[in-house]
């Protein structure tokens, strides 16, 4: 065995122990002396002993001696850990656990794995250190939060991977997985924009809460705003403030989704979407200056982050969609897809995006005339949010919306036409 080699792994369990004893060592630094069950000094040692233990291990070809080692370990901290449970009421098992792993990462280090023990032990060092930022998360998440996540970890990590991958149906149109990868998606951008708004600084009113509530639906978010603006008249600029910048969002979202699945249909959408994102983030600012402030009308999560229905619904009329296209395809041709893009748009604008980019209807339609499809259904459902809106809120909003929606419109559909 070469000495050099064998030094170099040993000093490697020794710094895993090391940089997880600092973090120990500083989170016990108000303790006093020779209180503190571990720190950076038995932090390396036990670090090193998983070393020698490893390579002993691996000399002897037994996994015993590092089997040992962990016991001892375990040994000695659970009575520190039984120290400070008697004297102190600390009942936290983290130094153990953190003990444990030292010398196991001590231990392959020394055996021909010393990358992956000292990344792991930085990851092991980041974790314990956020123990402040994940204690006040767990303060602010509420029960119906957990529940969301929990909903929306069982459509993708248990659901997705069963489901088949074939295409069914008439025409061969619905491919379960491809299908519930979209919802899994779509579920995943609004649970994200939902975290963004409660995690956020309400401080930062109406444009906050616009920009990530169009992450989780533009058209709600409009017509929240604009309810705002029905009961308070002299809202109406910080509201359609609000909606407007969701819509933008609207737009930077469909020509992201459109490039991730087609990049060449995502490139020709891309310069319409721009042109609508650009006058609506004109007319936001405009807003925003005539209120003299964003800071109104504090940013409010939808009731609920993640309703299971709601994703079912959105297979459903993502399932529609398809079919729909692919018999208007097989009726009229390809111009029948403008058509159906109306009908989507007035519910929905992703649905027909995820469609048309995604391949699944269109079959031989050109990344421009897949780009007009898509500039149809956003332009419908901009017009439908502005009369959703002018609906709930009234005057107040609707000398705004309205107006913005026929020019954000009108941008985007000029681009096309040249």
């Amino acid at each position: 065995m070469e000495p050099l080699p064998v030094i170099g792994d040993l000093a490697i369990s020794l710094g895993c122990g090391a940089v997880i004893g600092f973090e120990r060592g500083w989170y016990q630094r108000d303790q006093a002396e020779g209180t503190r069950p571990a720190g950076i000094r038995t932090f390396s040692l036990i670090g090193l002993i998983g070393g020698i233990a490893g390579l002993a291990g691996g000399s002897a070809g037994s996994p015993w001696p590092l089997a040992a080692a962990v016991i001892a370990v375990v040994v000695l901290l659970g009575l520190g850990y039984w120290r400070a449970a008697t004297h102190d009421n600390d009942l936290s098992l983290t130094t153990v656990i953190a003990g444990v792993l030292t010398v196991l990462l001590g231990g392959i280090a020394s055996m021909g794995h010393a990358l992956p023990a000292a990344m792991a032990a930085v990851v092991a060092t980041a974790i314990l250190s956020a123990k402040p930022v994940t204690h006040r998360l767990l303060r602010r998440v509420e029960a119906v939060e957990v529940a969301a996540a929990l909903r929306l970890l069982l459509i993708s990590v248990v659901i997705l991977p069963v489901l088949p991958n074939e295409g069914y149906g008439p025409y061969q149109a619905l491919n379960p997985f491809e299908l519930w990868l979209m919802v899994v998606a779509i579920a995943g951008l609004s649970f994200l924009g939902y975290v963004a708004i409660r995690l956020g600084d309400s401080g930062r009113g109406v444009l906050f809460a616009g920009v990530f509530g169009g992450l989780v639906s533009s058209t709600a978010t409009t017509l929240a705003l604009s309810r705002m603006a029905g009961r308070q008249a002299t809202l109406g600029p910080a509201a359609a403030a609000g909606a407007v910048a969701a819509w933008v969002i609207m737009c930077g979202r469909i020509a992201l989704v459109a490039y991730v699945l087609a990049p060449a249909i995502g490139l020709a959408v891309l310069p319409s979407m721009a042109a609508m994102a650009l006058v609506g983030i004109a007319l936001t600012f405009w807003f925003l200056r005539l209120r003299g402030g964003a800071e109104a009308v504090p940013p409010q999560p939808p009731g609920n982050p993640f309703e299971l229905i709601s994703a079912l619904r959105f297979a459903a009329l993502l399932a529609a969609i398809m079919l729909g296209s692919h018999w208007v395809q097989a009726q009229f041709g390809n111009a029948g897809l403008e058509l159906l893009a109306v009908i989507s748009g007035l519910a929905d604008v992703d649905a027909i995006t995820l469609s048309v980019a995604g391949g699944k209807v269109g079959a031989g339609v050109g990344a421009d005339e897949a780009a007009k499809v898509i500039l149809i259904a956003a332009v419908t459902n901009t017009l439908v949010k502005a009369g959703l809106g002018t609906y709930a809120g009234g005057r107040a909003v609707a000398t705004r919306l309205i107006p913005t929606a026929v020019v954000m419109s009108a941008a985007g559909a000029a681009l096309v036409l040249l």
